[in-house]
């Protein structure tokens, strides 16, 4: 499937077929046998990334990539944490960063270190396969803010202080929207996926899915929708969603 074909598919234009691609991390680097420490170390190698990614991509077919080797540390490391980096795996983060913060007005939410790198790779894999769809990989709100901060503490800070988990959230939405501004920038990505699995009911509830996860993915939703052609949800299988939605579709027993 081309490029074009795959837009026309997931923007709802009718296609030949069903549009397939794995929402890949770090595979490519077992395709073209390179240790996890030759992509992910002190700097991040977008070029090695890129080959890593147009590998896999031949090997399978797949009519779209990730236009990166993905890991949490675009995350981890941008907010001041560490990682750690097996010669061979996946690379594993030492903690969270944000974990206990009550103020986040400091924080630089622009792109730099290894998640500036990995934007280099998306537009290198876009050269490499012209004719391949190259799709953003970002995370959803209570996602993100479960990696840098953990799961623990937003919790509680839903129990105990909506405030700041409020100023979490907008943290995690400024630092999506520098990334997508700079990855539509250059015109090396078409798509965005979002990837969502803990803005899930069934980890927080009906009612923190409804009045928190639904708001923010909207947010999200309509910021990328103004810089990408299209997004995709990728949560629990209730929320997948294939498009250009302005929201999720909400289960029924949530619409109340």
């Amino acid at each position: 499937m081309t490029r074009d074909t795959f837009m026309d598919a997931l923007e709802g234009r009718g296609s030949d077929g069903v549009p397939m691609f794995i929402r890949d991390m770090t595979l490519g680097m077992d395709v073209t046998d390179v240790d996890t420490t030759d992509v992910f170390g002190k700097t991040f190698d977008p070029e090695l990334s890129a080959e890593c990614i147009t590998a896999f991509q031949r090997m399978t077919g797949q009519d779209a990539v990730i236009g990166c080797t993905h890991c949490a540390a675009f995350l981890i490391e941008q907010f001041g944490g560490t990682m750690k980096y097996p010669q061979r795996g996946i690379p594993v983060p030492l903690g969270h960063p944000l974990d206990g913060m009550t103020d986040f007005s400091g924080l630089d939410t622009e792109p730099k270190g290894k998640m500036l790198a990995a934007l280099e790779s998306y537009r290198l894999v876009h050269e490499k396969l012209p004719d391949t769809a190259v799709v953003l990989n970002v995370t959803g709100p209570l996602t993100k803010a479960g990696v840098i901060a953990g799961i623990e503490y937003i919790s509680m800070l839903m129990e105990s202080d909506r405030d700041v988990l409020d100023g979490l959230l907008a943290l995690c939405f400024d630092s999506l929207s520098a990334v997508v501004e700079r990855a539509s920038g250059d015109g090396s990505c078409d798509a965005g996926i979002m990837a969502s699995a803990t803005d899930n009911p069934d980890l927080f509830g009906a009612e923190a899915f409804r009045d928190i996860v639904i708001p923010h993915v909207k947010r999200y939703t309509d910021a990328a929708n103004k810089q990408l052609s299209s997004v995709a949800q990728a949560s629990t299988p209730r929320l997948l969603s294939m498009g250009t939605p302005s929201c999720p579709q909400t289960p029924s027993y949530l619409s109340k």
